[in-house]
C-alpha cells in the first residue's frame, strides 16, 4: 500500500527527522551518586540500541568524557555482567560501580592471559561482557583473546577504548569480531559505524565543560648524535636459538631508550651484556640456548650469576663463528658504555628542563610520562631532593621519605580525583614521574600539565596520556602539554627511524604502530565514526532551530505532533537548493535508516551530511510527481541494497566450516530414505540457515567444532538445530522483501 503524503514546512520536516533520529536526550540524570551529562545519556541510548541490533558496540569517546559511568549504567540493566579491565584499574572500577549503584564481576586481562583451560559447561555465562581499554584484546593469536572469545559466547559485548586502533584498521575489526564474528572483516564503513559511538571533546562542548588543550611545546634536550651513530654501527648480536631478527630489533630498542634517557640506555646495555655473558657460557660448553633457557641466568643489576649450563640447555652443535660474533658484540657494547660518561649525561639537562616547566607552572600539578621505568628512575635520582617530587612505576612509588604504594602516591598527587582528603603540606606531591601504567583508565584531572619525557610506541598512547588531565570534573581551564625532544636534530632523528622501520619491515618483523616516533605528535587513526557525529551535529542544529521558532499561525500543514505518525503519512517538504537531491528517513525491519543523495542514492554519512547542509533552503512549491518519483526511487534502492548486502555478507562469511555445514546438511537430506525426508527437510533447511547466521567469534568456534562432530545424519541435524535454538543470532537482518516505512521526505529542488 502506498503511504499518503502530509505536506509540511521544511523546518518541520527537518525537526521531525532530527528528533526521530537523535531520540529524546535528557538534560541530566542521576545514576546513583553520579550525575550523567547529556552526551553520556545519548551514548547510553545509542549503545543500548546497538547492543540489541548488532549484539555489541564500541564506545570510543575521547579520554575524559566519562565512558566508565556510561558502561556502569548499562551494567545496571544486565542480569549478570562482567567487566574485564587491566588489573591496575580494579580499584577504579570498584569505586565507580559503587557510586553508580551497579554490581558486576571483575576480571583482568592479565588473569585471562595466564589461564590455560578453556571454559566448560560449569563456567559462568554472562549476558553482558564489558571490555575496558579494549585495545588490550586486539591480537587474535593470543590466549587472552581466546579466553575473551569464550566469555562472550551468547553474550552481548560492550567495548570501551578511546584508542581502539594502535597499529592498523585491522585492530578495530578484530575487536568488533567478538560480537560480529567473521563478518566484521567484510562489513562496509556504514555498517561498522552503526555499532560505534565516538565523540571528541569539541562534539560535547555545549553540554560539558572540559579543559582547553594547548599545542605541544617542544623542549630541546641537546646533541648526542655521536652516540646514535655508535648504536647504529653496533655489530649484530647472536640471538637465542628460538629468537627472530635479533640485530635489527636490538638497534630499534636501543635507539628508543637513547631517545628517552641515558639511564634507560645504560641499563639496557647492561642487560645486553648480562645476556651476552650467559650466551658465551653456553656456547663455550658447546650448547646453544633458547630464550627461555637464558632466563635461568640471574642478573641483579650489578653482576651475573651463571646457572649449570649442561643441565639447562638441550640444543647442541653451535658454530665457532657464533662464539666469536657474541664476543665481538660484547666488546662494542662495553666500548659504548665507556663513552657514556657522567660528563656526557644529558639526564641532568632533561632535569633542568623539567624544573623550568615546573617554574612556568607554579602551584599546578604536573605529570611526566615515560615508556621506560629506567627513565623514571634516572630522572627521579636527579630530582629527588626537590620538594613534592615522586616516582611511580609498576614496582611501586617512591618519595624522598621512602616507598609508597600506588594508592598512596595517587591520593597525595590527585586527592580530588581519588576522593582522598588533602594531604599535609609535607606529604603533598605535585610533580609525578610515572610510566605509561597511568596513561590508561586513571583519573588525574588534578593535573593541568602533561609532559612527554619520550614518545611511546603509538600515537594512541600520546592521546591516552593527555586524556588523564582533560576530563569531566577538571577544575583547570587549560591543559598544557610539553614534550622533550630526542638528543638529535629532527632531520637525523626522522631519517634514523625511517631507515630502521624499512629494514624491520623488509625482514618481516612486526614492530606495531610507530606514529608516536615522529618528531611531532600526530592524531591516531580513529574509527569510521566521525562522519556520523558530523551528521548528528547538523541534525542537532535543526532541532535547536525548530525549538527557537514560534509555533502558531504560520504553520501551513498538519501540526508537528501529528507529522509522520498520523495514519502513516509521510511528512514531506520541498526546499530550494543549488542541486536536485533528496533526504529520507525510513524504517526497515524495525531499524531507522537515513537515505539520500544528489545524483546517486547513498547511506554514506559524509555524503548525507553534505545533503543535509544543502537542505536548509526556503520552502519550495510541492511537485507531486517529483515526490512520487523520489519515493519509488528510494524504495527500489533499498530493496536492491538489502538483497545485495545479504548475498554479499553470506558469501563473504562462509568459511570452510560454514561451507562444510551447508554441504553436510544437503547431503544428509539426499541420503535420507523417502519416508524420512518430510521429517528431515525442515531440519536440513534450518541447519543451513544456522550455518550462515551471524554470531560472535566465540560462538562461531563452538559451531565450527559441532559442524565436524561424528554423528549420524539425523542426530547431527538435530544438534545443529539445538545449537541455533540455544545460541540465537544477534543480528536483525533486513530482507529484500521488507518494504520501507517512510517517515519523512525532504526534496531539494534547484
Amino acid at each position: 500500500m502506498v503511504q499518503p503524503v502530509a505536506l509540511l514546512r521544511a523546518a518541520e520536516v527537518r525537526a521531525l527527522i532530527a528528533r526521530t533520529w537523535l531520540g529524546d536526550v535528557q538534560e541530566a540524570s542521576a545514576l546513583g551518586e553520579v550525575s550523567l551529562r547529556p552526551h553520556q545519556l545519548s551514548a547510553i541510548a545509542r549503545l543500548r540500541s546497538a547492543l540489541l541490533e548488532m549484539g555489541g558496540a564500541l564506545l570510543a569517546d575521547e579520554a575524559g568524557l566519562g565512558k566508565t559511568y556510561v558502561a556502569a549504567a548499562l551494567a545496571r540493566e544486565a542480569l549478570r555482567p562482567v567487566i574485564v579491565a587491566p588489573a591496575a584499574l580494579r580499584p577504579m572500577w570498584t569505586q565507580a560501580l559503587r557510586q553508580a549503584g551497579a554490581s558486576a564481576e571483575l576480571l583482568s586481562y592479565e588473569g585471562l592471559s595466564r589461564q590455560r583451560t578453556s571454559a566448560d559447561a560449569d563456567s559462568p555465562r554472562y549476558d553482558l561482557v564489558i571490555l575496558d581499554e579494549a585495545h588490550h584484546a586486539r591480537n587474535p593469536a593470543t590466549r587472552r583473546y581466546r579466553r575473551i572469545a569464550e566469555l562472550t559466547v551468547d553474550s552481548r559485548v560492550l567495548l570501551l577504548s578511546a584508542t581502539p586502533i594502535h597499529n592498523s584498521g585491522k585492530d578495530l575489526r578484530v575487536l568488533l569480531a567478538l560480537f560480529l564474528g567473521e563478518r566484521a572483516m567484510y562489513l562496509d564503513a556504514e555498517a561498522v559505524a552503526r555499532c560505534i559511538v565516538r565523540r571528541e571533546h569539541d562534539d560535547v562542548r555545549g553540554s560539558t565543560t572540559l579543559p582547553a588543550l594547548g599545542a605541544p611545546q617542544w623542549m630541546i634536550v641537546g646533541d648526542q648524535e655521536d652516540v646514535l651513530r655508535a648504536l647504529l654501527a653496533l655489530p649484530p648480536p647472536v640471538p637465542p636459538r628460538d629468537a627472530g631478527e635479533g640485530g635489527l630489533l636490538l638497534a630499534w630498542q636501543l635507539v628508543r631508550q637513547w631517545a628517552s634517557t641515558q639511564g634507560a640506555l645504560l641499563n639496557a646495555i647492561r642487560r645486553r651484556l648480562a645476556r651476552g655473558a650467559a650466551l658465551i657460557a653456553a656456547l663455550e660448553a658447546g650448547l646453544y640456548p633458547s630464550r627461555q633457557e637464558l632466563q635461568a641466568w640471574c642478573w641483579d643489576g650489578e653482576s651475573v650469576q651463571l646457572a649449570f649450563t649442561e643441565l639447562l640447555v638441550s640444543a647442541t652443535s653451535p658454530q665457532e663463528s657464533m662464539l666469536a660474533a657474541v664476543r665481538n658484540h660484547q666488546r662494542e657494547l662495553r666500548s659504548l658504555t665507556d663513552r657514556l660518561t657522567p660528563a656526557s649525561n644529558l639526564d641532568h639537562e632533561r632535569a633542568r628542563l623539567l624544573r623550568a616547566i615546573r617554574a612556568e607552572h607554579p602551584y599546578e600539578k604536573i605529570v611526566v610520562f615515560s615508556q621506560f621505568a629506567d627513565s623514571v628512575a634516572a630522572l627521579y635520582k636527579v630530582l629527588r631532593s626537590d620538594a613534592g617530587v615522586a616516582a611511580l612505576t609498576g614496582s611501586g612509588g617512591i618519595v624522598a621519605g621512602g616507598s609508597l604504594t600506588r594508592r598512596e602516591v595517587l591520593e597525595r598527587f590527585a586527592p580530588i580525583s581519588t576522593g582522598a582528603p588533602p594531604p599535609s603540606a609535607a606529604e603533598q606531591i605535585d610533580f609525578l614521574l610515572t610510566t605509561d601504567l597511568l596513561s590508561e583508565g586513571v583519573n588525574l584531572q588534578d593535573a593541568s600539565v602533561v609532559v612527554h619525557l619520550d614518545l611511546p610506541w603509538t600515537a594512541a598512547r600520546l592521546e591516552q596520556r593527555v586524556g588523564r588531565s582533560r576530563r569531566i570534573g577538571a577544575r583547570h581551564t587549560r591543559t598544557a602539554v610539553y614534550a622533550l625532544s630526542p638528543p638529535a636534530s629532527a632531520e637525523v632523528w626522522m631519517e634514523t627511524i625511517r631507515r630502521l622501520q624499512e629494514k624491520l619491515k623488509a625482514a618481516g618483523v612486526d614492530i606495531g604502530g610507530t606514529n608516536g616516533l615522529l618528531i611531532a605528535p600526530t592524531r591516531p587513526e580513529t574509527p569510521p565514526q566521525r562522519s556520523t557525529e558530523r551528521l548528528r551535529t547538523l541534525f542537532a542544529q535543526w532541532e535547536t532551530q525548530a525549538r527557537r521558532s514560534e509555533p502558531g499561525s504560520e504553520h501551513s500543514g498538519p501540526r508537528q505532533s501529528d507529522a509522520g505518525n498520523s495514519g502513516g503519512h509521510i511528512a514531506t517538504a520541498m526546499v530550494s537548493a543549488r542541486r536536485d537531491g533528496v533526504l529520507a528517513l525510513v524504517r526497515v525491519a524495525g531499524r531507522l535508516q537515513i537515505v539520500g543523495g544528489f545524483d546517486v542514492l547513498t547511506q554514506d554519512r559524509n555524503d548525507l551530511a553534505e545533503i543535509a547542509e544543502a537542505a536548509i533552503g526556503m520552502d519550495s512549491p510541492l511537485n507531486a510527481e517529483r515526490v512520487e518519483s523520489e519515493r519509488r526511487r528510494i524504495a527500489d534502492w533499498i530493496a536492491r541494497t538489502q538483497g545485495t548486502s545479504a548475498a554479499g555478507i553470506s558469501a563473504s562469511v562462509r568459511r570452510s566450516f560454514r561451507q562444510t555445514a551447508i554441504r553436510r546438511a544437503t547431503a544428509a537430506l539426499d541420503r535420507a530414505p523417502h519416508h524420512l525426508r518430510p521429517f528431515m527437510a525442515p531440519l536440513s533447511a534450518r541447519a543451513k540457515q544456522i550455518a550462515v547466521a551471524s554470531y560472535g567469534v566465540g560462538t562461531e568456534r563452538v559451531l565450527g567444532e559441532l559442524v565436524t562432530a561424528s554423528l549420524p545424519d539425523v542426530s547431527w541435524l538435530q544438534a545443529i538445530c539445538a545449537f541455533g535454538d540455544s545460541h540465537p543470532s544477534h543480528e536483525n537482518v533486513a530482507r529484500a522483501h521488507d518494504s520501507p516505512e517512510f517517515i519523512a521526505l525532504l526534496i531539494l529542488q534547484s
